[in-house]
């Protein structure tokens, strides 16, 4: 289970990231609409998603690296100890992933009044419920 977990966020983290890049244009646009952010509030979003960006690019791949070993000890049928090291591994990369998240949230609520956060906080759960939802059908199929 903590295994499938880790395998989703890293998926969903490298997901987030490719496609961060190709729409990242219009969905500042849309979240800086959506919570009415002032000019001064965009221009901080942008610096942390930039910051956000150039953190979690070469995370990604080294984590992809840290996986495709750990598959390949997994396939030689590897000894345990040898598999676990190459697991914490893959778990500390993603680790460092989760810190440079944190770091983007730290910093979007600073720049936040308390209504736009209240906004943000109730797209994050509809979002959350549908990535759920999601999953749950993914895997009744």
């Amino acid at each position: 289970m903590k295994r499938l977990i880790i395998t989703l966020i890293v998926v969903i983290v490298a997901a987030t990231t490719i496609v961060a890049g190709e729409r990242a244009g219009i969905e500042r646009r849309s979240m800086a609409e959506y919570l009415d952010l002032s000019t001064s509030q965009g221009v901080a979003w942008e610096d942390a998603e930039r910051t956000l960006h150039q953190a979690m690019e070469p995370l990604a791949r080294q984590q992809r690296t840290e996986r495709q070993q750990l598959e390949a000890l997994l396939a030689s049928k590897a000894d345990a100890c040898a598999v676990g090291a190459q697991q914490l591994r893959v778990f500390a990369v993603s680790e460092q992933m989760k810190a440079a998240n944190q770091s983007f949230e730290r910093t979007v609520q600073s720049i936040l009044t308390p209504d736009q956060k209240a906004k943000l906080a109730s797209l994050h759960d509809e979002h959350m419920k549908r990535e759920s939802s999601e999953i749950r059908e993914r895997h009744h199929d």
